[in-house]
């Protein structure tokens, strides 16, 4: 069981047996204010809300957080809008296939980030063309024809 904690800027790993849970170790969250993890097999991220948002990697293994060297990527959110928590972002997850992590946030346009396997950054947002930038792809339904990125 991961939990973030967003007063001390890291994340408690407990092992879990019945109703009882034994913390095993506490690591930095590596940004501020942590508000969410996600996990996908033996891979672990967690969104850091203030100082512009981040989202950091981290593998699993034995149940343990080990970080990924470089894997720590900012959202560029911006830190000075008030009222702060309008501005931040909100939720992490993985897709399904676990090939994207998607960030939600709030009051920033309503954008949503996704983070190829390669940790590019694709920010779901109106294109000013019919096409997005590689590796990032175009998207549009039958109720929202534009081209979104």
């Amino acid at each position: 069981l991961f939990a973030v904690n967003a007063g001390s800027n890291n994340v408690s790993v407990f092992a879990v047996d019945g109703s009882h849970l034994s913390l095993r170790e506490i690591v930095p969250s590596a940004g501020e204010f942590p508000v969410s993890i996600a996990v996908h097999d033996d891979v672990a991220y967690v969104l850091n809300a203030r100082a512009g948002g981040s989202v950091s990697g981290y593998h699993v293994q034995s149940g343990l957080l080990q970080p990924i060297p470089g894997s720590t990527r900012p959202l560029a959110l911006d830190p000075a809008a008030t009222p702060e928590f309008t501005s931040t972002p909100g939720q992490v997850g993985f897709s399904p296939d676990g090939r994207q992590l998607i960030v939600t946030t709030k009051g920033n346009g309503s954008n949503v980030d996704v983070f190829a396997s390669s940790i590019t950054v694709c920010s779901l947002t109106r294109a000013s063309s019919t096409t997005c930038p590689a590796p990032c792809r175009s998207r549009s339904t039958s109720t929202e024809p534009e081209t979104w990125c």
